[in-house]
């Protein structure tokens, strides 16, 4: 027979996992005010456990889309 999971060790096997979405809800805040995104639904989407690692992936991939898109941006004005 399995021990039961208590709710008390469910919340503090999501502890560690909190503690490293935070800091990372905090910069998608900033970010999405930067590339013009929903700041509320950026900081919630990275604070759920396992969205919050998946819309990072999102998150980069929205910045390195920025980057190419200004580059061509500067390229194409000083182009010959």
């Amino acid at each position: 027979m399995q021990p039961e999971v208590g709710v008390f060790s469910l919340i503090a096997g999501f502890i560690p996992i909190l503690l490293f979405q935070i800091p990372y809800a905090l910069f998608a805040g900033a970010l999405a005010r930067r590339l013009r995104g929903n700041t509320v639904l950026w900081v919630i989407l990275s604070l759920i456990p396992l969205v919050g690692v998946l819309f990072m992936i999102y998150v980069f991939y929205r910045i390195v889309s920025q980057v190419l898109d200004r580059l061509e941006e500067i390229n194409s004005k000083v182009a010959f």
